[in-house]
């Protein structure tokens, strides 16, 4: 298994991520963030329980990636620099948190535009910085959970974390 990006953010959840709980890991592409995860991607690699089609990576509609999944079905939802990718970010979280039981959490881990150019990488569509973000997504939550853990790496890391809890 390669280890990825998701291998940085584990240790940080590594209370809330472990055997036991289901876990959907969406953007797994090779490396799952741990093995029983349920990956989601474009790429058809040994780590991609379900492949999803290119036209399908920004998730315009929720019924897109809803689509053989189960509302409420998993204990974790887990994304590893995925977001940045979607032109439709919104309405991908939208969705992505759908698929948290409640009780359960969402779990982001973004590249922070202030330590990494996200424009120089040309399938980046967002350029996300920790605090905009941090906002948003609580705007975003209106009443149905609550960022209850968040960070950024230390240096030399680029990326941040953001762990949401439904209610």
């Amino acid at each position: 298994m390669n280890k990825g990006e998701e291998s940085k953010a584990l240790p940080q959840v590594s209370d809330i991520i472990h055997e036991g709980v289901s876990v959907l890991d969406i953007g797994c592409n090779n490396s799952k963030v741990v093995p029983w995860a349920f990956g989601v991607d474009i790429s058809n690699t040994p780590s991609v329980s379900m492949v999803i089609g290119p036209q399908d990576i920004y998730w315009l509609h929720k019924s897109t990636i809803l689509t053989g999944l189960h509302p409420d079905g998993w204990d974790v939802v887990f994304s590893s620099h995925v977001l940045e990718h979607l032109c439709h970010w919104k309405s991908a979280l939208d969705s992505w948190f759908a698929l948290v039981k409640k009780g359960g959490y969402l779990i982001l881990y973004l590249p922070d535009g202030k330590r990494y150019d996200n424009r120089m990488n040309k399938v980046h569509v967002q350029d996300f910085c920790y605090g905009p973000f941090i906002e948003n997504v609580t705007d975003l939550l209106t009443g149905e959970g609550e960022i209850i853990r968040s960070s950024i790496d230390p240096v030399p890391g680029y990326s941040f974390l953001v762990v949401i809890k439904k209610w």
